[in-house]
């Protein structure tokens, strides 16, 4: 996986807005990208979070359109959150847990460091998931109304 690692040019870093306290986490992540030869970018709501400097750009669909790897910080609705942004992009999500759920994460935390220096030296497998979109319509036979829809998505994790 070395020549992939070396592909590596580019990392997107998005975080979860709402988790003021990663902040500090996401300012060494941008230390350590940066430390590594890569260069940094990030949607403007984590850039206004951590002050990075970094590249800035509106969105995470925008961003993932830009990288080679984003690394997203939050716990599994952030993983959602961004994953539905995304969805129909290629570039590879690294998921860091700061919160207390993780099972779409794959990075501890406390973990960065050592994980990210695996990811640079060519250390990683790539785990394909798919996006599962559904609709679901309520009709009430008694309204004349239009009936009710309403769109869910979720990362399909398969279970042995």
């Amino acid at each position: 996986m070395k020549n992939l690692a070396d592909q590596i040019k580019r990392v997107g870093i998005i975080g979860n807005s709402g988790k003021v306290a990663c902040g500090d986490l996401l300012r060494k992540a941008a230390s350590l990208v940066g430390s590594a030869g890569r260069q940094v970018y990030c949607d403007a709501p984590t850039a206004g979070l951590a002050e990075l400097k970094a590249t800035v750009v509106k969105d995470a669909a925008q961003l993932a359109k830009q990288v080679d790897l984003l690394l997203v910080f939050g716990g599994d609705g952030t993983m959602l959150r961004v994953a539905r942004e995304i969805a129909g992009g290629r570039t590879p999500v690294l998921g860091i847990n700061t919160g207390s759920l993780g099972f779409l994460t794959a990075v501890r935390a406390s973990q960065l460091g050592k994980d990210l220096k695996q990811v640079f030296s060519g250390e990683f497998t790539f785990e394909s998931r798919s996006l599962l979109h559904a609709r679901e319509y309520v009709v009430d036979a008694m309204s004349t109304k239009a009936p009710l829809m309403t769109w869910s998505s979720a990362v399909a994790w398969p279970c042995v």
